[in-house]
């Protein structure tokens, strides 16, 4: 949806007084002032400050009075808050001709981890940045240093987009083209760019018809119109409340698809199916519910777009591929001499997939449950398993049954004499682990308290 931009004056001065007297959080208080709330203005960018004006005052204060900072003015002269700076300094500031375009503006604004989920928020941030910056440059200086600015803040822009259609290109695209996708990383760098371009034209677009957009000019604290930072996150509110919208082509994914699915390949990426041992029943069962997330993943997904389909897909691949990596190394060293390939052959492929394609018989069974279908599963996995335990089996994951004799209680390795603890260490039970792993990624995914998985997941500690 575009935005209008043709919007009258009062009805902007009317959006700014709204969103700037915006509910206020609590702030944390020493403990002898616990009386006394601090409050702060709720913020774009999450449990980043506001820009406020007060902030913007200071800052640059501090920035012209740099003595006062340093200590060699006298500390009780430097203003500890926005009221204390004298009224002759603000007329400076208002009367003042800029001669130096201020860049750490610039980067406060965008002061964001090109690795954040926040990836649509700091694509806004991003775009209105550079709008606001250009239109200041624009209205400051000419010529050579004009150009010479210009083609700065060209290159901060680039750096700072690139890191971030890099890394989820890489991350979510990269995974996709190494297991059965094709031209993903391009496609998903070239969607996040796509929707950055997006974001300037309309923000270009408003501040074209819309030069007063933060009703500063005429006012005392008309100095502002030259805080980019300040700036940007008033033309962010500003056309946010208008009710900005980057549709996306049938061509690019959604920015909401790239974070869910991102989330996915980190979720895969954690998950260590030959990590903690075990045998192809505890191996299955691990399996199985990655295969749970991935369907949880999908159901959240497809509601975004069609890369969650894909992502699926990838997942699938990915479990088959590892398994059979893993069952690779292994008989890389069935000549080796010393190796006992009896007593420690490749996985039975079949039993590890016999035990996952259960759970996910169980999911449909329990009525689409994925918690029960999970405990169920994990306690199939463990039945299984001791029917198959034998002291005298030459294989030596089924003659000794450790993995899930700590499954749920690791008293007895943590209190053991050999065991060394390490402060700061994880001591949580395996079952633990699984449990918290899984609540969180369904909080995360469904966005929701639907599906998590109510146990008793407190360990046995030493």
């Amino acid at each position: 949806m575009r935005i209008d931009a043709n919007i009258s004056s009062d009805y902007l001065k009317s959006r700014i007084a709204a969103l700037n007297s915006a509910p206020l959080k609590e702030g944390s208080l020493p403990d002898n002032q616990k009386n006394i709330p601090i409050l702060k203005p709720l913020s774009l960018y999450d449990d980043i400050p506001e820009f406020t004006r007060d902030e913007a005052l200071l800052y640059q204060y501090g920035k012209d009075h740099p003595g006062s900072l340093a200590g060699s003015g006298s500390a009780s002269d430097y203003p500890r808050n926005a009221s204390q700076v004298s009224q002759e300094y603000i007329d400076y500031l208002n009367n003042r001709t800029i001669t130096q375009w201020d860049k750490g503006r610039f980067y406060f604004a965008v002061d964001f981890m090109p690795t954040s989920d926040n990836l649509d928020v700091n694509l806004s941030r991003l775009a209105a940045t550079y709008v606001t910056a250009l239109e200041h440059l624009e209205t400051n200086f000419s010529g050579e240093q004009l150009k010479s600015y210009k083609s700065e803040l060209e290159a901060m822009v680039l750096e700072k987009k690139n890191a971030v259609a890099n890394y989820f290109a890489k991350s979510v695209g990269g995974f996709m083209d190494q297991n059965g996708g094709s031209g993903e990383t391009q496609k998903v760098y070239d969607s996040i760019l796509a929707c950055y371009d997006q974001k300037v034209e309309q923000y270009s677009e408003f501040l074209k018809h819309n030069q007063d957009f933060a009703s500063l000019k005429g006012t005392e604290d008309a100095w502002l119109q030259n805080d980019v930072a300040y700036m940007s996150q008033q033309l962010q509110k500003v056309v946010g409340a208008l009710g900005q919208e980057a549709a996306d082509a049938d061509d690019h994914y959604s920015m909401a698809e790239i974070v869910l699915a991102n989330r996915m390949v980190r979720e895969v990426n954690n998950t260590g199916l030959f990590d903690i041992g075990g045998n192809e029943e505890s191996i299955g069962m691990q399996v199985g519910v990655l295969l749970l997330k991935n369907g949880l993943y999908a159901e959240a997904g497809e509601k975004l777009g069609n890369l969650a389909g894909k992502m699926s897909e990838s997942v699938n691949r990915w479990i088959t591929r590892t398994i059979d990596k893993e069952n690779e190394r292994i008989k890389t060293m069935y000549e080796a001499p010393y190796y006992d390939k009896a007593a420690n052959p490749a996985y039975d492929v079949s039993a590890i997939r016999a035990m996952s394609e259960k759970m996910l018989l169980l999911y449909n069974e329990t009525e689409r449950n994925y918690a029960e279908a999970i405990l169920k599963g994990i306690e199939l996995a463990r039945t299984t398993s001791s029917q198959k335990q034998n002291p005298n089996n030459a294989v030596l994951r089924y003659n000794d049954n450790s993995f899930w004799n700590q499954f749920y209680d690791n008293s007895g390795r943590l209190s053991s004499k050999y065991y060394m603890h390490v402060p700061g260490s994880d001591t949580r039970t395996d079952f633990c682990k699984l449990v918290d792993s899984w609540n969180q990624f369904a909080a995360q995914i469904s966005k929701s308290q639907d599906f998590q998985l109510n146990a008793n997941t407190i360990s046995v500690l030493v």
